[in-house]
């Protein structure tokens, strides 16, 4: 949110001049510009008026004017501290932070007490990633002028990006004691106590701004995000589009309207709308490091249309995948049905999933991602699409997720000997692979993972053999697992789990069952259809489109809690399923 102090001159007495400022201060933005364009045809080297205008202008949304209007003043008088700030105001708007920066240093230079031209460098600063100089100039505002409650506020965003949780708290609340209506101190603080899973009092906060302004669109848009997350999903629903009718193509609440409706099982909108993916910019932390990315892709380095629906008879079309690895093996299910339409298929993957996907989909053309072929021979292809693109043509209901879960993945078969094998050397015993947490610190992932001490109900089965599914170094949760239960958790140095998936894939096609959270392992053990028990951080969650378990895969099953629950119940729930299942 946006905290720009706005510095208004009244230092011209003409009456005109004075009844247009009071129109302005008191929202009447109208009357306001009606005034100040008067004093100009009297004088249009009104410098006030000029800047006024300007003012008015960037309250209607018309930055471009603003700047042009504010530009002009400062010409006339470009010893004016006040015309430089608010120049920075509106260059900021029109994302021109260097220049806005510029015209703030300006504006101190001229003024080196306006607390107001401090905060918005300060903010600025922030925004070009430059946190400490930031906080300088944040703090140099408060020390000018304690009260301003909006340099509370900016310190408490720069905080937050700097992961001072505490202090950012503490710079919100002071910004509320000072003004207990500032509408983005509010929704700010709801968003801190979200990203830090403290979801129903965030609600408390948006539910007071919408009470101090029924029309922010932001404030509806973010109480939808944290409804959506404690999985009320119908609030949630009525609060994005709620945030939609006030800011039509308002992009975050788009696409969490697509993921709520698709946790409802309203499949077919769900689908249509989750295409705003593309334009998705403020909810976790994976959607503000790929979005760039993904457009990119999608608009520069394939020219082509994205696929609509129409027929694909002798047509070329090129497959990628925008999402992280499991979402690449979850949508590829979608591929065999695109097989039957007689289109010419060429699938652009990781290229971990290469050698797979040529083994899987035969007649396929298969590429590691990216290698830039749509953009060098843009004639290739008739045809680009994401891969979660073709579910709204291919799921748009339960029964066309049909299968008999075999697995449409298939592993190497000289792999599988190999793994059988190196398995049997072990024992006889029942193999069980397992995947537990991750390194990905995001505050909405560390729910989902769970610690070697909350799996004892699981480790400490006795007359099975468990083998590491993880992706990424954990010989201290193995060593850990064998000093606290005498469990062998198998691993094998000369099989990188992150990198040769081949090796991960036959392994996996080995087990007798992968115990997993909702990560690349379970995604992966259920596309090769292996028996599959997902331990799940909240209720219907979104892999399961509003079904009773994951659609996607028929042999994969959840055991789900509710967020804030501790994990003892669900892990001894999957506990007695295995023993039963194995008969232990």
């Amino acid at each position: 949110m946006n905290n720009d102090e706005e510095v208004c001159t009244e230092n011209n007495p003409d009456s005109l001049l004075s009844e247009g400022v009071s129109a302005y201060q008191a929202g009447n933005l109208e009357d306001a510009s009606t005034a100040f364009r008067q004093v100009l045809k009297l004088n249009e080297n009104h410098a006030d008026a000029n800047h006024l205008l300007g003012l008015v202008a960037r309250q209607n949304g018309d930055n471009k004017a603003a700047v042009e209007l504010i530009s002009r003043a400062i010409q006339i008088n470009p010893k004016n501290a006040a015309y430089h700030n608010n120049l920075g105001n509106a260059m900021k708007d029109l994302d021109r932070i260097d220049e806005a920066v510029t015209s703030y240093q300006k504006a101190i230079s001229i003024l080196p007490n306006l607390a107001a031209a401090h905060s918005n460098l300060g903010s600025a600063l922030r925004v070009l990633g430059k946190l400490q100089d930031g906080e300088a100039s944040l703090q140099i505002a408060i020390q000018l002028e304690p009260g301003m409650a909006s340099a509370h506020v900016n310190l408490g965003n720069l905080m937050k990006d700097m992961s001072r949780h505490e202090e950012a708290q503490a710079s919100y609340r002071s910004g509320l004691n000072l003004d207990p209506n500032n509408l983005d101190a509010l929704i700010n603080m709801g968003n801190l106590l979200e990203e830090q899973n403290h979801t129903e009092e965030s609600i408390n906060y948006y539910r007071k701004a919408i009470d101090i302004d029924p029309d922010s669109a932001i404030a509806y848009g973010n109480m939808g995000n944290a409804l959506y997350k404690l999985g009320n999903f119908n609030e949630a629903e009525k609060a994005y589009r709620r945030s939609l009718e006030l800011k039509p193509g308002y992009k975050d609440p788009e696409f969490g309207l697509s993921q709520t409706l698709l946790s409802l099982g309203r499949l077919e909108e769900g689908w249509i709308r989750y295409e705003h993916r593309f334009n998705h910019i403020n909810v976790g932390g994976w959607e503000k490091k790929r979005t760039p990315k993904v457009l990119n892709r999608a608009t520069i380095d394939f020219p082509q249309p994205q696929w609509d629906g129409s027929t694909l008879v002798g047509k070329r079309i090129i497959l990628w995948g925008d999402q992280g690895l499991g979402d690449e093996v979850r949508y590829a299910s979608i591929i065999p049905d695109l097989q039957k339409t007689g289109a010419n298929i060429t699938i652009e993957c990781d290229k971990r999933l290469t050698d797979i996907f040529t083994r899987s989909f035969a007649n396929a053309t298969i590429l590691p991602a990216p290698h830039g072929g749509a953009a060098k021979e843009p004639e290739q292809f008739d045809y680009q699409c994401p891969l979660p693109g073709l579910a709204r043509f291919f799921r748009n209901d339960y029964k066309s997720f049909a299968n008999d879960g075999s697995g449409y993945l298939k592993a190497d078969p000289a792999l599988i000997t190999f793994w059988k094998k190196r398995l049997k050397d072990i024992s006889n015993r029942p193999k069980v692979g397992l995947s537990w947490n991750s390194p990905v610190t995001l505050p909405d992932r560390i729910p989902c993972y769970a610690s070697i001490e909350e799996l004892a109900p699981i480790l400490n089965i006795s007359g099975i053999d468990f083998v590491n599914l993880q992706s990424f170094e954990s010989k201290e949760n193995i060593t850990e697992a064998k000093e606290r239960f005498g469990t062998e958790i198998h691993t094998w140095d000369d099989l990188d789990n992150r990198n040769d998936l081949n090796g991960v894939a036959a392994l996996t096609s080995c087990l007798d069952l992968v115990i997993s959270f909702p990560t690349f392992s379970s995604e992966l053990a259920g596309s090769l259809g292996v028996p599959t028990i997902c331990f799940v951080s909240h209720k219907d969650s979104f892999d399961e489109l509003g079904s009773k378990d994951n659609i996607w895969y028929p042999n994969t099953h959840h055991v789900s809690k509710n967020r804030n629950e501790p994990w003892q119940p669900v892990l001894k729930e999957i506990s007695e399923i295995t023993k039963e299942k194995f008969g232990l």
